[in-house]
């Protein structure tokens, strides 16, 4: 079988796995984000029903939180400052090679902390800085 045919399948195997988790989703209304996150799901190798369920539950909370950073324009929390680079990259380069790949960066770095820690970068800083407040958004 040629390579580009297996690439085809695995990237129609990716999608399907992603579309049994949309229910479990914010609604995603920028094409950007949701190429981002398709991405992330393809590089990090999601190929049955629980990595894509997990990959899911990073992704609402991806998306969360950078909803909720994003809605308080210039009152934005410290610990969260990626995430405007993140949004930065959605409307300012969003088709653009270099936006694509930094946005890639930034969600696989994301993905990998919240694998290790349970939590989005920034979050532990925010409860320490809030009196133990939970961030919003997640």
């Amino acid at each position: 079988m040629p390579d580009e045919t297996r690439w085809i399948m695995r990237v129609r195997h990716v999608m399907n796995l992603l579309a049994r988790q949309l229910d479990t989703l914010p609604p995603l209304r920028s094409r950007s984000v949701v190429l981002s996150l398709v991405l992330l799901a393809y590089e990090i190798g999601v190929d049955d029903d629980e990595a894509a369920c997990e990959w899911a539950k990073f992704a609402s909370s991806f998306v969360g939180r950078l909803k909720w950073q994003v809605g308080l324009g210039l009152g934005v929390h410290d610990e969260y400052l990626y995430l405007i680079d993140f949004q930065r990259h959605l409307t300012q380069a969003s088709v653009e090679k270099y936006g694509i790949g930094e946005r890639a960066r930034q969600l696989e770095e994301s993905f990998c902390y919240w694998r290790e820690t349970g939590g989005l970068v920034g979050d532990e800083e925010y409860r320490r800085r809030h009196d133990g407040e939970e961030p919003e958004g997640g």
